[in-house]
């Protein structure tokens, strides 16, 4: 592409459209430990068992391009649960301003919930991050009136609300602002992280 002719950044491979989508999730993967990365925090687009769209944040908790796979959490009370249990495929976009980089990414979501996975999470979870499960009223329940703070779940009641989610990649969408002409590749991906992708008119 003559659009190519400029720089590449040393966080990119702009040598071809695979490898293009491979070093952008490859940086996608640093927002699982850096919490001041702009890929710690990710939109993710279900569709409710109506069929209206709902788009979130959701924390970035696992990104291993080598096996598809992007992990997040959630409530099982909670309406993300409810529409990854009716329509299992999902969407995930994010933006990284200073690398004017934006993922799209697509596949099917499985929930893990009750079991060794999320046993095993659950155990290296802090006392705060366990809190989030302990409220005994779902989410988007309404407050009371008197405004006094509902009383809290034990650990074990806690843990029945925690769910894994893993969205495993099928459909890849990404996109370079580049100076001198945008770069964009769709791609598909299989379950042992292979890319396949083209360039595309961004």
């Amino acid at each position: 592409m003559n659009n190519m002719t400029s720089p590449a950044p040393d966080y990119l491979d702009l040598s071809d459209p695979a490898r293009f989508c491979d070093s952008a999730l490859s940086l996608l993967a640093r927002g699982v430990r850096d919490r001041r990365s702009a890929f710690h925090v990710i939109n993710l687009a279900t569709l409710s068992p109506t069929g209206l769209p709902r788009v979130r944040n959701v924390v970035l908790r696992g990104c291993e391009p080598r096996h598809a796979l992007l992990v997040f959490h959630t409530d099982r009370r909670s309406e993300k649960f409810q529409d990854l249990g009716t329509e299992s495929h999902a969407e995930i976009a994010a933006y990284d301003s200073g690398h004017k980089l934006q993922l799209r990414l697509a596949g099917p979501v499985r929930l893990h919930y009750l079991c060794d996975r999320a046993a095993e999470a659950w155990a290296h979870m802090t006392a705060n991050a366990r809190a989030v499960y302990a409220h005994s009223e779902p989410p988007g329940a309404l407050k009371a009136k008197d405004d006094a703070p509902a009383p809290l779940l034990n650990d074990e009641a806690a843990y029945q609300n925690f769910v894994i989610c893993h969205l495993h990649l099928r459909r890849l969408d990404i996109l370079f602002l580049k100076a001198g002409g945008h770069l964009r590749a769709i791609g598909t991906m299989n379950e042992a992280g292979q890319i396949e992708a083209d360039w595309v008119i961004p």
